[in-house]
């Protein structure tokens, strides 16, 4: 799939002005730019502390970030689209 974007469509970004303290972060799976607000307290980091994911995030922590699990969640949706 070849996705092309007008440069009229686009803007700069300063990175350094996203993150904790700022209205946008970008998302460490998706590396999407997203509000703050799109952000909870809803994992741990690897020191145990509380930490704000996005909910793409969370979605792929319930799949185990296992392939064969997200794989059978496919399969899942594809049947019930097909009726059967």
């Amino acid at each position: 799939m070849e996705f092309i974007v007008k440069r009229t469509d686009t803007q700069a970004v300063d990175v350094t002005e996203t993150g904790k303290g700022y209205n946008f972060m970008i998302c460490n799976i998706c590396f999407v730019m997203k509000p703050d607000t799109d952000f909870a307290i809803n994992q741990s980091d690897a020191r145990g502390n509380k930490t704000r994911r996005p909910s793409c995030n969370t979605g792929l922590g319930r799949f185990k970030n296992g392939q064969n699990f997200l794989q059978k969640a496919i399969s899942y949706i594809q049947e019930r689209e097909r009726g059967t």
